[in-house]
C-alpha cells in the first residue's frame, strides 16, 4: 500500500497542471508479506486469494509539459531512450527468430552500452505477450520464460511486480553457464567471441566477490536449494565489492 499512497500523492502534487490526462486504473498486488511459493502459479492467473485490487488515479506523461526525455534513472526509477529500430515492428518480424538475435538484440545491447556506460551487456531473452489468457498446463516455475529468440507467447500478467530482485538478479547470472550461448542460439551472429569473453570473466569475478560477502555473513553460498531459498537467496548484499551490474527489463 505505501506504493500507492506514494502515487497518490504524485498526482496529487501534478493536480495543479491543467494540461494533464489522467485515467483511473486498476492495480493488482500480491498482499501477503511472506513471498509466495515458487509454484503458486495462481499469482500468474489472476485466482489468487492472496491478491488486492486498488483504484489509482495515473497521469499521462506525454500530456505533462515536462519533456519525457527529461525522466531518468537515478531521480525517477526508470527513464525513455530513443533508437530507430533494425526491424520493422510487424508480427513476422518479432516472431522471427533469426531476426531478432542477429539484428534487435545486438542493437539492444549497443544502446544500453552507450546510454549506461556499461562495459558488457547481454540480452537474457525477449517476451511477447499476445495471449489472451496463459497457457500454465506445461508451465515450469523454474524456468518460465521461452528460450530466446523463439516463438514463445505469454498471457498477461495480472500482478504488479518486479521482474528482477537483487537475489533473482543474482540467480539469473549464475544459470549462464558456458554453454547459455549456444544453448540460447545468441552466439556468432549475435554477439561476437570477445564479448562472450568478457561477460564470462565478469561473471566470474562477480560470483566470486558475491561468495566471499556471502561467507563473510556466516552462509554457504552452496546452500540453495533451488526454490530461491538458502544461499545467496538469503544474503542481504552487504560486503560486496566486485564489479557493479544489474538485470532489468527493456
Amino acid at each position: 500500500m505505501a506504493s500507492i499512497k506514494a502515487t497518490e500523492a504524485g498526482n496529487a502534487a501534478l493536480a495543479s497542471e491543467p494540461s494533464q490526462t489522467q485515467a483511473q486504473a486498476v492495480f493488482n498486488y500480491y498482499s501477503l508479506h511472506t513471498p509466495p511459493e515458487v509454484d503458486d502459479v495462481s499469482i500468474l492467473n489472476g485466482t489468487s486469494p492472496n491478491i488486492t485490487s486498488c483504484d489509482v488515479p495515473v497521469a499521462d506523461l506525454r500530456s505533462l509539459p515536462t519533456p519525457l526525455s527529461s525522466y531518468n534513472h537515478s531521480s525517477h526509477g526508470f527513464q525513455i531512450l530513443h533508437q530507430p529500430l533494425p526491424i520493422n515492428p510487424t508480427h513476422e518480424a518479432v516472431y522471427d527468430s533469426a531476426l531478432m538475435r542477429t539484428e534487435y538484440y545486438p542493437s539492444i545491447i549497443a544502446l544500453l552500452k552507450k546510454a549506461l556506460g556499461a562495459r558488457s551487456a547481454v540480452v537474457i531473452n525477449s517476451t511477447l505477450r499476445d495471449t489472451a489468457t496463459p497457457d500454465l498446463t506445461t508451465f515450469d516455475p523454474k524456468h518460465p520464460r521461452p528460450t530466446p529468440g523463439t516463438r514463445g507467447a505469454l498471457g498477461p500478467f495480472y500482478v504488479a511486480h518486479s521482474d528482477y530482485t537483487p537475489a533473482g538478479s543474482r540467480g539469473q547470472l549464475r544459470a549462464i553457464t558456458r554453454r547459455w550461448f549456444k544453448e540460447t542460439g545468441t552466439g556468432d551472429g549475435s554477439t561476437s567471441a570477445e564479448e562472450r569473453a568478457l561477460i564470462f570473466q565478469l561473471r566470474d569475478e562477480i560470483i566470486e566477490a558475491e561468495d566471499r560477502a556471502v561467507r563473510a555473513a556466516g552462509l554457504d553460498p552452496g546452500d540453495d536449494d533451488g526454490d530461491g531459498r538458502g544461499g545467496h537467496w538469503d544474503w542481504d548484499g552487504q560486503g560486496y565489492e566486485g564489479p557493479r551490474y544489474a538485470l532489468f527489463s527493456v
